[in-house]
């Protein structure tokens, strides 16, 4: 049944098959429900079983028919949601659970709340709630996940219409990840020298402006003569990067070059994304620098060929955006003056 449990139903496998029952108490008889959880007909039966027994309500961390944590169960089990990228699987599934397990006004979880009675005003105040919350970027986010489900939910008849469609995005007056100055580079180089982890993930960072997804799955398998040959995870666009002489230094000086990842943990075992971001970030505070990231060297190295004079098809063959567009959104924090000083020599009279 996955980590999602339905009140007052049991679970047995037998011959290799998982078979479902509902059961209000040991009182009461067994009733069978076809399928399984999340199926369109085995939640008619099941909600058709809870009314009958009349039951006044499950415990309010388990799930009933027709309410969101139930929608949430159905799309987790859906073709929708499984041809998704595990990374955006892995997204998508945190901010749904996250809001599910939310306590609204009334007490109970967002979870609880039946999805049929949803309305656009609500979903405004979710937004509303989250954004003092957590900021403007996590609200958007949730509003994006909301449209996904509900639409979803549109889809599969759970409900006509798709309340979080129309409700506005929130304005986030932000350029996002922080870009390392040269300045900052030359501190988290001098805390952290060459030869430790540290400096070799930093160097795999920069030195490929790869994301960070990808950085942790780079090994000794993608390297064929000094290039490093990979398919990135979140475009699926397929990349020959040659390795640059100070990185060639650092998977030299740490020893990890015959490592099928390149960075492992303490325990020697190949880093999560979301682990190696908080590991990172620990790094960056130790150089006293705790408003960057990982993600912030990847703009650092776009910023850097961008200052430099290298065409946004020279930079979009390094970092792998499918689009011109985004290389562009990377580059700018390129520094304007800098590149006003190289343009206008261009101007003089001939």
């Amino acid at each position: 049944m996955g980590t999602v449990k339905l009140a007052y139903v049991d679970a047995f496998k037998m011959g290799g098959v998982w078979r479902y029952y509902f059961r209000r108490s040991r009182k009461h008889k067994r009733i069978p429900l076809p399928g399984r959880p999340g199926d369109a007909e085995f939640m008619r039966a099941y909600e058709t079983a809870l009314a009958a027994s009349g039951a006044k309500g499950p415990p309010r961390h388990l799930t009933v028919a027709g309410s969101f944590s139930a929608l949430a169960l159905a799309y987790y089990r859906s073709g929708s949601f499984q041809g998704l990228k595990a990374s955006t699987q892995g997204t998508y599934r945190g901010i749904i659970d996250r809001f599910c397990a939310t306590v609204g006004k009334n007490g109970n979880t967002f979870g609880q709340n039946r999805v049929a009675t949803i309305k656009t005003s609500h979903v405004y105040e979710i937004i509303d709630s989250a954004v003092i919350k957590s900021g403007p970027a996590a609200a958007n986010n949730l509003l994006k996940v909301l449209r996904v489900i509900l639409d979803f939910a549109v889809k599969h008849d759970w409900r006509i219409d798709n309340p979080a469609i129309g409700v506005d995005w929130i304005e986030n007056k932000t350029d996002g990840f922080a870009t390392w100055s040269d300045d900052e580079r030359r501190q988290f180089e001098s805390v952290h020298p060459s030869g430790s982890k540290a400096r070799l993930a930093y160097s795999l960072l920069f030195y490929t402006a790869q994301r960070r997804g990808d950085v942790v799955k780079l090994g000794r398998q993608h390297v064929t003569n000094d290039t490093l040959r990979f398919k990135q995870s979140k475009t699926g666009v397929s990349l020959s990067i040659p390795i640059h002489p100070k990185l060639k230094i650092e998977l030299e000086a740490s020893k990890c070059s015959n490592n099928l990842t390149f960075l492992l943990t303490k325990w020697d075992k190949p880093y999560s994304v979301a682990g190696f971001g908080n590991w990172f970030r620990d790094m960056c505070n130790q150089a006293g620098l705790p408003h960057l990231s990982a993600h912030g060297l990847r703009k650092a190295t776009a910023k850097r060929l961008a200052e430099s004079g290298r065409s946004p098809h020279e930079i979009q063959a390094l970092t792998g955006h499918k689009t011109l567009a985004q290389v562009t959104h990377y580059t700018a924090a390129a520094s304007q003056e800098k590149m006003a000083r190289q343009a206008i020599k261009y101007l003089d009279d001939d």
